[in-house]
């Protein structure tokens, strides 16, 4: 008994140990590369829901929901900072916290399995999504289907707590991924079915379905009222179902989610010249299992795992190192797959996880541009799984090896730590190198972030520029520009555009810009103001935009300003 208290003591400071390292890692990591504008974008959402405009109606953009998620954060950070400087830097760090805390959370709930839960959380806290480190509908999406995940899977003593927990960070996850909004559908029909034909597997099922539905139905209620505290549920469908015409970034209708299937599949298998060759041979090898993995000798076992490990580690290589980027994460989710088809007696909560993780790939890359990388993403679920569904696999299956086959295992995850440990020291996201990011910005809503010299040059120029303007004295105001940091400088005046997110060259986003003032002439801006060097704006168009709305160029100096004829 007491060495088994030992063990316990020792893997829980291991735990920590390693939990503690990786969040000061992340920590000096938050300081680095000035914000691209998918990190802005995100905290300007927070900025104007937190200013007092109205989701949907007001802002026009598809990823706005999970943003909200973030509004009482964002309070607090402002409240108690007393304007929005050094907001970038707040938000990033609180992602680590937030991050910090799911990964505790996913300790906890996997302690049992021993050292292997250890290298599940590390790889989980090491992974950010593109290295972008802000509480997005990526990274917020992650964090609520594994917590949600284990809460249903793990309920422990207090099943109708733990349920309404799940439920409510399920439909936060719903917030971040919508088509995650299928699973519940489909799953509550599955039982539905089962209650019919008085089936006795799911009596779980039974009753777990009524506090997670109590849960998500309080969030979605909650969401309900604060979106139609300014409007009309006539006015909310209609507004929601704007952005969907012309937001080609986030697609949810048409052919968009089925050609997005099919070239994940076509990255998968052409991403490298390895998985070229892998993936085929992998697929040849799930076949022979499928069809011999009840009556297979153990030697046959034996070697069906050595393969797995060894297609598993080339993938890794080829997706992590011979790729155009690091696609290692997904290398994992096969051989999870691989353990739930040929281990009858392992563990069903491990492999409900895998199957979470596996329903979170394909509903997140229904709606994402990015493909491979919003599925590498969410395939980290798969990745904790699998090393776990691995490790109790051979816990309690003797392999026909001379060596102990943990230690493949083993190295397994040490290569996919040393992957991530990479990146964490060497990508910044959308930055340069962390070795030449050694200026600190010292103002503004980018307070305390290191970045070049010519970044932070040209925005305490652009900084001056806002100020020089008067553009933060409580008017409306519009950013013709695709850097939405810019909005995170005004302490006192309000938005006055669809969206932060806008790409200046491309028309779909001016269209848009025309329809919102003849939709709402109350939010055309007092003044607009385009930075100088906006390559490829489309000028002439915005020109006339502004001149309909009533605005006149004012000076050319410097950027293009405009603001109201004062009569």
């Amino acid at each position: 008994m007491r060495k088994r208290l030992y063990s316990a003591k020792t893997q829980d400071c291991l735990a920590a140990a390693a939990i503690l390292l990786i969040l000061l890692l992340n920590v000096w990591k938050a300081h680095y590369g000035f914000p691209a504008r998918d990190e802005t974008f995100v905290i300007s959402l927070a900025h104007r829901f937190w200013q007092g405009d109205l989701p949907v109606i007001q802002e026009w953009n598809n990823s706005q929901f999970s943003a909200i998620l973030m509004l009482p954060f964002f309070s607090m950070i402002v409240k108690g900072k007393g304007s929005t400087e050094g907001i970038v830097l707040a938000f990033r760090f609180l992602y680590v916290i937030l991050n910090c805390c799911t990964a505790v959370f996913l300790y906890l709930k996997t302690r049992k399995y021993g050292l292997a839960s250890i290298a599940s959380v590390s790889i989980f806290f090491l992974f950010t999504f593109g290295q972008s480190m802000v509480p997005n509908y990526n990274t917020l999406g992650l964090m609520c289907v594994i917590v949600y995940s284990l809460l249903l899977l793990e309920p422990g003593k207090h099943l109708w707590i733990s349920c309404f927990l799940a439920g409510v960070f399920y439909a936060a996850s719903v917030l971040c991924t919508p088509y995650l909004a299928f699973v519940y559908f489909f799953g509550s029909l599955i039982l539905l079915i089962c209650v019919a034909r008085h089936s006795e597997k799911h009596l779980y099922g039974r009753k777990a379905w009524l506090p997670f539905t109590l849960g998500a139905v309080l969030l979605a209620l909650i969401y309900i009222a604060y979106f139609l505290r300014g409007g009309s549920v006539s006015d909310l469908i209609r507004y929601m179902l704007l952005p969907l015409q012309s937001d080609s970034t986030h697609e949810y209708t048409g052919l968009g989610p089925i050609i997005n299937m099919l070239a994940l599949c076509k990255t998968l298998w052409l991403g490298s010249r390895i998985s070229a060759v892998i993936l085929p041979l992998y697929f040849i090898l799930f076949l022979v299992v499928l069809k011999k993995r009840r009556t297979a000798a153990r030697r046959d076992r034996s070697l069906w795992f050595l393969l797995n490990f060894i297609f598993t580690l080339l993938l890794m290589i080829g997706y992590g190192a011979e790729a155009g980027g690091d696609y290692s994460m997904i290398a994992l989710a096969p051989i999870g797959f691989y353990t739930i088809l040929i281990d009858p007696d392992g563990d069903p909560v491990l492999k409900k996880l895998w199957s979470s993780g596996a329903l979170y790939i394909v509903m997140i890359n229904l709606s994402s541009d990015t493909i491979i990388g919003a599925s590498n993403h969410a395939s980290t679920v798969c990745a904790v799984a699998s090393v776990l569904l691995v490790s109790d696999y051979l816990s309690h299956v003797d392999l026909r090896f001379r060596f102990s086959p943990n230690f493949l295992l083993a190295g397994i995850c040490l290569l996919m730590i040393c992957f991530e440990v990479r990146d964490k020291l060497t990508v910044i996201f959308r930055d340069a190198a962390p070795s030449e990011l050694n200026v600190e910005i010292t103002e503004g809503p980018v307070k305390g972030i290191l970045t070049t010299s010519e970044k932070k040059a040209e925005y305490e120029h652009q900084l001056a520029r806002i100020q020089e303007l008067n553009l933060d004295d409580g008017k409306k105001v519009l950013f013709f520009t695709d850097q939405s940091w810019m909005y995170l400088s005004l302490q006192n005046s309000r938005y006055g555009v669809y969206s932060t997110w806008m790409k200046p060259e491309k028309e779909e986003f001016l269209t848009m810009l025309r329809q919102y003032y003849e939709e709402f002439p109350e939010q055309i801006p007092d003044a607009a103001y385009m930075p100088a060097g906006q390559n490829g704006a489309l000028t002439e168009e915005f020109d006339q935009i502004m001149v309909a709305c009533g605005l006149t160029l004012q000076d050319s100096s410097d950027g293009l300003y405009y603001a109201k004829t004062v009569n």
